[in-house]
Order: structure tokens, then sequence, then C-alpha cells
């Protein structure tokens, strides 16, 4: 699994969580492991849109290849 489907995959099951007091702790840690796993995909993210397209790499492509997330659950 890579960093984006596992942060497609920590949105969708906190969101299908239901908020009650005993889901609390695994709703805050579910939370800093998305935190955790964004900066690193956001780092990537950004190097990767960074290149100039004269490297072979089309905007477009770009932007396929390393899609937006939100930066929160």
């Amino acid at each position: 699994m890579n960093t984006y489907q596992g942060l497609l995959m920590l949105r969708r099951n906190a969101h299908r969580l239901p908020r009650t007091p005993e889901n609390e702790a695994l709703r805050q840690r579910m939370t800093r492991t998305y935190s955790r796993l964004y900066h690193s995909y956001r780092t990537r993210r950004e190097a990767m849109l960074a290149a100039p397209p004269s490297v072979g790499r089309g905007a477009l492509a770009r932007a396929q290849m390393i899609p937006p997330v939100p930066p929160t659950l």
C-alpha cells in the first residue's frame, strides 16, 4: 500500500467510526498517523510538482500521479 492509499483508508475509516467516547482514543491515534503520513506525502508531492516541465514530466501527468489530499481528517 502506498502513502496515498493509506491516507485515503484513514480518512474513510475515520468517517465511518462512530463518535463515541470509547472510540476517541482510536480517533486521536488515527489523526496522529494521518498527520505523519500527510507530512511525508506533501513533501514528496511538492518536490515532484516543483520540477520544471523540461525534466520530462508534464504538469498534468504530475498532478495525476500525486493528487492532493486534505491536510486533516
